[in-house]
């Protein structure tokens, strides 16, 4: 996925809009992402044959046969998804969508594995002063139980982006 980036408005609304867009953000992690300026565009020979406007996306398939070019009025959020989950879709097995859908069920138990935390690590230091011994092992426990937890959910963001090539 290679950005063509320029200067102005336009450059912006890319950043803060379409790159910030979560499906994109977290789909972008079955790509290399590539940025180019628009004065460096004509040394390279696949970007000066495909596109003209700045900024635009070109995806290039893995075999460098094939390249989509999202720019000018299809340069959107919805453009640029669709332009990624059709690239993906012809050299990975499984679908990036349902990457993108499971990693977002994954930062979900991350929050809320924080915030039981947070409060699991408030209580403790309460009963810190307190010294109440049984109350300090329960909480102890249930923080070893969260550890366990994260580390569950950090295996399966690794195994939800082991993305296999079709063969």
């Amino acid at each position: 996925m290679v950005s063509v980036d320029g200067s102005g408005s336009d450059f912006d609304r890319v950043e803060k809009v379409i790159l910030a867009d979560e499906r994109v953000a977290l789909g972008a992690r079955a790509f290399r992402r590539v940025k180019v300026y628009d004065t460096d565009v004509a040394s390279d020979p696949i970007l000066a044959k495909n596109g003209t406007g700045v900024p635009r996306f070109v995806i290039v398939s893995p075999d460098c046969k094939s390249v989509t070019v999202v720019e000018k009025t299809k340069l959107t959020t919805s453009g640029l998804w669709g332009a990624m989950t059709d690239a993906a879709a012809k050299f990975y097995a499984p679908s990036i969508d349902d990457a993108v859908k499971k990693t977002r069920d994954v930062l979900v138990e991350y929050d809320k594995i924080e915030g039981e935390k947070k409060v699991l690590e408030s209580k403790k230091a309460r009963l810190d002063e307190k010294a109440n011994p049984s109350e300090q092992k329960e909480v102890d426990t249930r923080l070893a139980a969260l550890e366990e937890r994260q580390k569950k959910a950090q295996e399966k963001e690794q195994s939800i982006w082991e993305l296999k090539p079709k063969v």
